[in-house]
């Protein structure tokens, strides 16, 4: 039996990624973790696209640090939710839930609270969808999304708090969200 360049080529590219998947290691704080996405949205002119920068720093007690950066200026990451670790069936695989909650234009004159809410696949690969609202820092949506709490909070992704749902579900999806990154040390 012959096998093809091409399937040759690709068995081994997925050995070497399922390798690289299960060199991925369960990360305990203080982490920092960095990484380049793009986000995709809807806008008047059609689908827009931006290019950002994202450092998330958490430390020894659970308090984060972070922000995402692009040509049009940077927004501080307020909150951050994440579930457990969930092993899945390829060698070293894994995910976890996660929502980074941020402020755009915090200082300007239509400040926007956003979500990115998705999943960490294998520590390296967030994907998930894009979600907005207007800013209102005392509200009880802005609240329950731990605006002003400037901590990591484990969450159960099939349990979600009443107050949690309820700010997601006031929030308006506008787009998706991709982000490449990793743990440094």
């Amino acid at each position: 039996m012959r096998l093809s360049k091409q399937i040759v080529v690709v068995a081994v590219a997925a050995v070497a990624f399922l390798g690289t998947l299960s060199l991925a290691q369960e990360v305990e704080p203080p982490f920092t973790w960095k990484g380049k996405g793009l986000v995709s949205f809807v806008a008047e002119q059609g689908i827009k696209e931006v290019s950002f920068n994202l450092e998330l720093a958490v430390d020894a007690n659970g308090g984060i640090k972070g922000k995402t950066s692009s040509e049009d200026g940077s927004s501080t990451i307020k909150h951050v939710f994440y579930g457990e670790r969930v092993e899945h069936e390829l060698p070293g695989y894994s995910s976890r839930k996660a929502m980074l909650v941020l402020v755009i234009n915090e200082q300007g004159s239509n400040p926007m609270l956003a979500v990115l809410n998705g999943r960490l696949l294998a520590g390296r690969f967030f994907t998930g969808e894009a979600l907005i609202k207007r800013y209102e820092p005392s509200s009880e949506p802005d609240k329950a999304l731990g605006v002003g709490e400037p901590v990591a909070t484990s969450i159960d992704e099939d349990a979600l708090s009443a107050s949690l749902k309820s700010a997601l579900k006031k929030m308006i999806p506008v787009g998706t969200v991709k982000i490449e990154g990793a743990f440094q040390k």
